[in-house]
Parts: structure tokens; sequence; C-alpha cells
């Protein structure tokens, strides 16, 4: 069901204010996800900013505003059919029907709060905070993963704008979105689906997350899942984190410029009024 934001009055909201206050958020979904997890012996990994997070920080990047997981694509689908009878209240499961989104990953979102998305369709629907569930896939290179984040780089330009741009750029900008307005997010969806996502290989892919070329690598990688600590819990993440980041991010141990730590605090709110 989709949400639009036009019969939502957010000056009425309370706005979350610090990275802390939706940090805590974002944990406690965590730990719900976590525990389903484990009592349905589901294996799962932090991935991402999330495991960097726990490896250098021992929970949260400072200025980090996601919580990023990844399940196989097996448990993924178990997840679809598991989380919307055991998410206990406030929580609720959204899929890619729900917000939108082109790409095959799941959200579970604390429906306490507000969070304004601007989607690649170029409207704006309100949801809760929420985690972001990956699917793994094996893959034998990286080149469909260049592929797909190349088509959903061409799929996000519909909503930039072409304006203060060279001419050439418009001309190319008024193309992709030309093409692109008759591309529906469904059609992109199913040629991934039919034609990037592999069955074998000795890899394995992060399909759908934010670059499936730097995501793909080595499956000992991953591996058996392994507990670390984040915060005031224990989450599971990759066999070899060390491996894993290098991979992902290069030198992931250099803290990047201040001026580069950027949060996204931005139209999040509580959804009882002030």
């Amino acid at each position: 069901m989709k949400k639009e934001t036009s019969n939502i009055d957010v000056e009425k909201l309370r706005p979350i204010k610090s990275v802390k206050e939706l940090q805590g958020v974002l944990l406690g979904i965590a730990k719900v996800f976590h525990q389903i997890c484990v009592e349905e012996n589901i294996p799962y990994y932090m991935v991402g900013g999330t495991m960097l997070g726990s490896i250098r920080h021992g929970g949260f990047i400072p200025w980090d505003d996601d919580m990023d997981f990844a399940v196989s694509r097996k448990d993924f689908e178990r997840l679809l059919k598991i989380l919307p009878e055991r998410l206990p209240a406030p929580y609720r499961m959204l899929t890619r029907k729900d917000t939108a989104s082109v790409t095959g990953f799941l959200k579970i979102s604390d429906e306490r709060t507000l969070h304004v998305y601007r989607w690649t369709d170029g409207q704006e629907r309100d949801y809760g905070v929420d985690i972001d569930i990956f699917q793994l896939d094996p893959a034998t290179s990286k080149t469909r993963g260049r592929i797909k984040d190349f088509i959903l780089k061409m799929r996000g330009y519909r909503v930039l704008s072409a304006r203060n741009r060279s001419l050439s750029k418009k001309i190319l900008a008024y193309l992709i979105k030309t093409v692109f307005f008759f591309v529906s997010r469904d059609m992109i969806y199913n040629f991934i689906e039919r034609h990037l996502v592999e069955k074998k290989g000795d890899l394995i892919a992060n399909t759908y997350g934010g670059t499936a070329k730097a995501e793909t690598m080595p499956r000992e990688y991953m591996g058996e899942p392994r507990l670390y600590k984040f915060e005031d819990t224990q989450f599971y993440g990759v066999a070899m984190p060390e491996e894993y980041l290098t991979s992902l991010y290069g030198d992931w141990k250099t803290l990047p410029p201040e001026d580069k730590r950027h949060d996204h605090i931005v139209s999040m709110y509580w959804r009882d009024e002030e």
C-alpha cells in the first residue's frame, strides 16, 4: 500500500533531531530482525557500512543513518513469508511493491516514525524509518553487476533536473529521460532477474546492493556468519571481515575527511504530534 505525503502535515510532527536518536530507532528494528532470524534458523550478515561500523567502531559509524543486512536468496524468500506474521507492532515489512523501489530488497520499518522518500519514479511517499535486507546470489564475475549498476544509474536520471548543464549533457539527459519514461520499474526488475542474476558461481553477489560490482566477491569472504559487537548487543557478520571490507571499500581503516562525513537526517519525524 502506497501512502502519499500530501495528507500529512509534517509541521505538526516532532522531528528526529540527531543521528544518535535515529540510530536508536534503527538499532531497535535490527534487534527484532536478529531475534526472528535466530528463532527461525535464518543465517544473516551485516553488510556494507553496518559491517564496517561494527569492525571499526564497535557499532554505528558515528555519522551513519542506516543499517544493511543480507541473507541468501532462499532465506530471503522465507523472510517474505515469515516477517508479516512474526513482526510485532510497531514494525512492518515493506517490499519493492510497497516502496516503489526498482530493486529486490525488503525493508523493516518502525511505524512510529515517518521518513519521506523521493523515489526514482519522481514521487514522494512516506514510510517509517527502516533497515534494509538484501539477497545474496552466486556469481561468476563482476560483469553482470556492472551492467545492473549502469541500468539503475540511468533509471535514476529520470528524476534529475537537466537545468544548469552543458548543451551536450542536457541532450543526453533528455534522451535518457525519454527512453526510461517508457521503461517501467517492473520491466527493469524482471530484466535483472532473468538476465543478470546467476544460479551458480564461485563468487557471491549482493545483487541489489548500492554497487553490485563492488559487492561481488569470493564466497569465502562471507562464509559462516559470526557474531560481532554492535553497540550494546551483537549481530552476525561476515567470516572474513578484513578481506570483505577491503574488497568493498579499499582503505577502510582510515576515516574519511570531516567534510565527507555526511548524515541525511532530513524529513524524518515521530508520527505523534507535538
